[in-house]
C-alpha cells in the first residue's frame, strides 16, 4: 500500500475524504492562498478563472481558506510568546547579573 493512500488535508472537511481531499488540498496548496481567494470571489463573475480541478466545491474552498487564516494566526501568536518569553529571559538575565552591584547600592 502507498503511503500517499491515508493522507487526509490537515483540516476538517464534510465535502469528501481520501485521495481526493488530499489532491484537493495540494492543488489549493500549489496555487497559493491569495491566488484561490482571488479566484473564489470570482466564481460569480461573468468569466470565472477556474480552479484546476472544477470539481472541487467551494464550501470546500472556504474551509481550506479558514484553515489558513487559523494556521496563519496561531503562527504569529507562537511568536509572540517567543520574543516575549525572550524578553522576559534577558530582563530575568541582566537583573541577577546586576544584583550585587544593586545591593552594594543600597
Amino acid at each position: 500500500m502507498r503511503r500517499g493512500m491515508n493522507k487526509r488535508p490537515p483540516f476538517e472537511n464534510r465535502w469528501t475524504s481520501g485521495r481526493k481531499a488530499w489532491r484537493w488540498h495540494q492543488e489549493l496548496e500549489a496555487l497559493g492562498v491569495e491566488n484561490v481567494r482571488l479566484r473564489l470571489a470570482l466564481l460569480d463573475a461573468p468569466a470565472p478563472v477556474a480552479f484546476p480541478d472544477p470539481d472541487i466545491p467551494p464550501g470546500f474552498i472556504r474551509d481550506w481558506l479558514s484553515y489558513c487564516d487559523r494556521k496563519v494566526r496561531n503562527d504569529a501568536a507562537r511568536w509572540r510568546v517567543a520574543v516575549v518569553l525572550a524578553a522576559a529571559l534577558a530582563a530575568a538575565a541582566a537583573t541577577l547579573a546586576g544584583w550585587p552591584v544593586i545591593v552594594r547600592a543600597l
